[in-house]
C-alpha cells in the first residue's frame, strides 16, 4: 500500500501519541521528504532526450541524480560525451554532428511528498525508514529547542521526561532509520535497465 500525506501523518501520530500535536503536518511531511533524500537509493527511471545539430550540450532532467546509460536513436552515431551536473556535454567543439535523440535510463530522486498531493513512491519498507527519521527529528526538536520543551512539559504535565530521555528517544528512531536503510538493498541497474 502506497502512502499518501495522510496515511503517512497518522502513522507518524500513532508512534509519537499526544505530543504528535507539537508538530504540524507541514513539519511532518518536511521530514519524511528529507528523509527520502537520505535512503541514498534513487527511483530507477528513464526520459527521452534530443538534439539539434552543433548543439554543445542537452539539459538532463530535473530529477537527475546519476546516469546509467544512453541509447541513442537508430540511425544516429554515438558521440563523445560526460556529464556535468545536470548537463549532457558532447566533446567536440563542434557540437553534435547531426540532429538526433535517444534515451536516458538514469537514477531521480524521489518525488516531494505534498499535502493533498500523491502517493509517496518508495517503497513500504523505505516508508517506515522514512516514518522513523521523522520521529527522530521530532524528538531531536522536543530535546533541543526550549520553546518546544517547555511546551511538551505543559501539554504531558508530571509526566513529562527529562531532555537526555527525549534525546535517546531521539537516537533510538535514527539508529532504527539507519537500519532500516540498510536492511533495504537497492535493485541491481541490470535487473531494471535490461528486464
Amino acid at each position: 500500500m502506497a502512502w499518501d500525506d495522510a496515511v503517512y501523518v497518522a502513522a507518524f501520530d500513532a508512534e509519537a501519541g499526544v505530543v504528535a500535536s507539537l508538530a504540524t503536518a507541514a513539519q511532518k511531511v518536511l521530514w519524511f521528504n528529507e528523509s527520502q533524500a537520505r535512503l541514498l537509493k534513487y527511483k530507477p527511471t528513464t526520459a527521452d532526450i534530443t538534439w539539434l545539430a552543433a548543439d554543445r550540450s542537452v539539459a538532463l532532467p530535473t530529477d537527475f541524480v546519476e546516469l546509467q546509460k544512453l541509447v541513442t536513436t537508430i540511425g544516429n552515431e554515438p558521440q563523445p560525451w560526460r556529464v556535468l551536473g545536470k548537463t549532457l556535454v558532447l566533446d567536440s567543439s563542434d557540437g553534435a554532428g547531426a540532429a538526433g535523440g535517444g534515451r536516458l535510463y538514469y537514477w531521480a530522486e524521489w518525488p516531494l511528498l505534498v499535502i493533498g498531493g500523491a502517493d509517496s513512491q518508495v517503497s513500504n519498507a523505505q516508508d517506515y525508514a522514512c516514518l522513523h527519521y521523522a520521529l527522530s527529528r521530532f524528538f531531536r526538536r522536543l530535546s533541543s529547542n526550549r520553546m518546544y520543551y517547555k511546551r511538551y512539559a505543559t501539554l504531558v504535565g508530571q509526566n513529562a521526561v527529562s531532555v537526555s530521555d527525549l534525546q535517546q528517544e531521539s537516537d533510538r528512531y535514527y539508529q532504527d532509520f539507519l537500519e532500516a536503510r540498510d536492511d533495504s538493498q537497492p535493485i541491481p541497474p541490470a535487473f531494471f535497465f535490461e528486464g
